[in-house]
């Protein structure tokens, strides 16, 4: 019956490592290309270029002190983080989010897809423009300035996406 028991341990011991072996910190400072956060990864840190962080279909990542803050430029048309798919972000303590070019959101999500945020941290998302997409897909307009710029601002805001879940 003690054979057993060590056995039984040295087994648990050894899925229990595994487990902890599937969790990733990015230190996004240390990037030197675009990323891909599989499930169980940790972001964290202050981007340091314009790399494309997307998140796999399926996965829970965690943002931990994470900022994605790019240029506004045309060459990096794209959103601060993209969901590949469903995704769940876990927030721990505070986090920014940019999208890094005018016009696309901080996080985008596919349409038909879903976007689960939990914990107990602090999400600042938004856009470079004045729209300040958090959340969505990317729109293409030329805005008028001045009051017409006011004015038709509600109705250039693309639509927020429907399918994001928050829980605290």
């Amino acid at each position: 019956m003690k054979r057993i028991l060590i056995i039984l341990s040295a087994v648990l011991m050894a899925l229990s490592c595994n487990k902890m072996a599937d969790v990733r910190t990015m230190d996004l400072a240390t990037l030197s290309a675009d990323y891909e956060a599989k499930n169980g990864d940790v972001l964290s840190g202050i981007i340091n270029g314009n790399y494309k962080i997307t998140i796999a279909d399926g996965a829970t990542v965690t943002l931990k002190n994470a900022v994605i803050y790019g240029v506004n430029e045309d060459e990096y048309s794209w959103a601060g983080i993209t969901a590949l798919g469903d995704a769940t972000l876990v927030l721990e303590a505070s986090n920014i989010v940019r999208g890094f070019a005018s016009g696309f959101p901080g996080i985008f999500i596919p349409e038909d897809k879903t976007l689960t945020i939990k914990g107990n941290g602090k999400l600042d998302a938004g856009s470079k423009s004045h729209l300040h997409l958090a959340f969505g897909q990317p729109f293409e307009s030329t805005l008028p300035s001045g009051k017409e710029a006011q004015d038709c601002a509600q109705s250039l805001y693309r639509r927020p996406h429907e399918n994001v879940m928050a829980t605290f």
